[in-house]
Order: structure tokens, then sequence, then C-alpha cells
């Protein structure tokens, strides 16, 4: 029995999990992309708590590119969690497989101010 969740979509079931890497790196290690940048605004995202979509990602920031900017932000070190979940579409039915992305509470919380002041970077100019 899986579990179920919601989501704006509606309601999706769990189908994988996976994480990256797990690493060890210090926060002031991690690299923090450009505030502007798209790069920027996913991972200030992430670090706020929020778990993104391919969806949610062109709906908030005009991209539908989210895996190719998780691959980037992995990259850099950040350690993004993955879970591929079941979405209802409206096409007669159909169930699609989609990627959901987040960061681990404790990894938010090891970014301490510098992540704090980073996120307030990207959404406050």
């Amino acid at each position: 029995n899986q579990p179920h969740q919601h989501s704006e979509a509606g309601e999706y079931s769990l189908i994988s999990i996976s994480n990256s890497a797990g690493t060890t790196t210090r926060p002031q290690s991690f690299e923090y992309p450009d505030v502007a940048s798209v790069h920027g605004r996913v991972l200030a995202s992430l670090l706020s708590g929020h778990h993104l979509t391919s969806n949610s990602a062109q709906q908030r920031f005009g991209t539908s590119r989210l895996a190719a900017h998780i691959h980037r932000l992995r990259s850099q070190g950040w350690p993004i969690s993955r879970v591929i979940v079941k979405v209802p579409t409206r096409d007669n039915g159909r169930v699609a497989h989609v990627a959901k992305y987040w960061i681990d509470s404790m990894a938010i919380a090891s970014t301490g101010i510098v992540g704090q002041r980073y996120i307030q970077r990207c959404f406050n100019g």
C-alpha cells in the first residue's frame, strides 16, 4: 500500500524515492547561483522548504527545464531529493509519472544564516 498525498494537480501516489549521494559537505562549500538566475530561484524555493515539480517550476519560474536545474544544483553540492509520483491527467483518466524535488529540512537548517539571506536576496531583490 503506497502513501497518498495531495498536490495542485490533485491526488498522487508515491512510486519511488531516491536521494542524491549523501553529502557531508559543510554549508560554506555549497555554491550559491546568481540570485537573478532561474537556478537561483529554484534553489531559494527548495531552501524555503517547497517541493517542486516540472509543472510548479513552469508556473513559478517560467522554466520547462527543472531537471536540468536540479542536475546543475546537485553538481554544485546541493543534496536534492527526488520522488516519482503518479499524477492524474485530464487525458481520459491517464496517469503521468512526475518527479518531485526537495531539500531535506536538516540540510536546509545546515545552511544557517547564509541560506536565509540567500533566500531573501532571491525573492526580495
